[in-house]
């Protein structure tokens, strides 16, 4: 669990990305996701898992120092059940900052989308 970080260290924006058996994508998104940080550096990235049996959960630990390099933080949480609605609710639970953005685990954006959107 998050201990909860002064107001000036809280993240803006909590990206939440629910994975099921996503071993083959989960790498690539997160890649895409932590690109972002070229143009915005206050977010975080959460990987909600609902009970993958592949090496998903190993992937996105693989992903930590890419994330740390850039400095973006990126945990993965552990849903309870399978399920794509509560693996985004466990997520949000876990999630640091207020405004929270739901990604699909296949899903790219463009590099400076958090940045570009978070400031409208």
């Amino acid at each position: 669990m998050h201990s909860v970080p002064s107001e000036n260290s809280r993240p803006k924006l909590s990206v939440i990305i629910p994975a099921l058996n996503e071993k083959t994508r989960i790498r690539a998104t997160i890649a895409n996701v932590l690109a972002n940080a070229q143009d915005f550096h206050g977010f975080e990235v959460i990987v909600s898992d609902s009970g993958s049996i592949d090496n998903t959960a190993e992937q996105v630990i693989g992903m930590v120092p890419l994330a740390r390099s850039v400095g973006i933080n990126l945990s993965l949480v552990k849903a309870e059940k399978l399920g794509v609605a509560l693996a985004r609710n466990t997520g949000a639970k876990a999630a640091l900052a207020d405004h929270l953005f739901f990604l699909d685990a296949d899903t790219h954006i463009a590099p400076t989308f958090l940045a570009k959107n978070l400031a409208r």
